[in-house]
């Protein structure tokens, strides 16, 4: 049996479905170490920017990519997300006995699996580690009883190492969009060499915000006038099996 109908009628229907579909918002997800903490990093400013966007951020200051990794995989098995941004390796660079190797490793198994649940994969390369962590700003790091957990020129090392890390993910991470380091100077810093103040994290915040809208752009580009059209047309097979007009 089939329910009749006028061609305005479907053509309403259609137009009606297809217009509701593109107003879903986006899942958005974050992961981070406490460069992306506090709710007023790039992150959060990104997120505020978006309200089109539904937003989980998986950060935490002090962890490195394998926390990053781990604490991200269960939030993927809940939903879909369309969109990930990846910003982390800081604690892994400075964490002296880490390979850098792994980072590598656990922020592509990162990526690997945001594409197979069919969502884009950002990575964030950060702020310029060797014009931002400068001789003069880098501060040992200390437990809270005051021990050193890192000195001076281990803060040095961890530097050269966070430079390489960056130049490893630029060049080794693949099917992801690399967004590259943000230029900057030693006035970022906020009082430990790595850590970097407000007005910073809007200028990150809008660094990350090109790209994501470059990347609509030539999406948009390539499929113009085909996603309505494709959604159109499937709906207009699924209407004629049960309508008549």
């Amino acid at each position: 049996m089939k329910i009749l109908v006028s061609e305005n009628q479907f053509k309403f229907l259609v137009n009606l479905i297809t217009e509701n579909d593109d107003r879903v918002k986006e899942n958005v997800m974050f992961v981070g170490d406490s460069l992306s903490t506090g709710g007023k990093t790039w992150n959060y400013l990104l997120a505020k920017a978006h309200p089109d966007w539904n937003v989980t951020h998986v950060v935490e200051g002090g962890k490195k990519t394998d926390w990053m990794l781990s604490n991200m995989l269960p939030k993927l098995k809940e939903k879909k997300y369309d969109k990930v941004f990846i910003y982390g390796g800081t604690n892994d660079a400075f964490w002296v006995g880490t390979n850098l190797s792994n980072a590598v490793t656990n922020i592509q198994k990162m990526v690997d699996v945001v594409n197979e649940q069919g969502g884009q994969a950002y990575v964030f390369l950060g702020y310029e580690a060797g014009s931002v962590m400068t001789d003069k700003n880098l501060k040992p790091t200390k437990y809270p009883d005051g021990r050193v957990l890192c000195d001076q020129n281990c803060m040095y090392k961890g530097r050269e190492r966070m430079i390489q890390l960056q130049k490893d993910l630029s060049s080794q991470i693949k099917n992801a969009i690399i967004i590259p380091t943000v230029s900057g100077d030693g006035n970022w810093s906020a009082g430990d060499g790595i850590h970097i103040g407000p007005s910073n994290h809007k200028t990150i915040k809008d660094h990350v915000e090109s790209y994501i809208k470059e990347t609509k752009k030539t999406n948009q580009t390539q499929t113009t006038g085909n996603t309505n059209d494709n959604k159109k047309e499937k709906f207009k097979k699924f209407f004629e099996r049960y309508f008549e007009f």
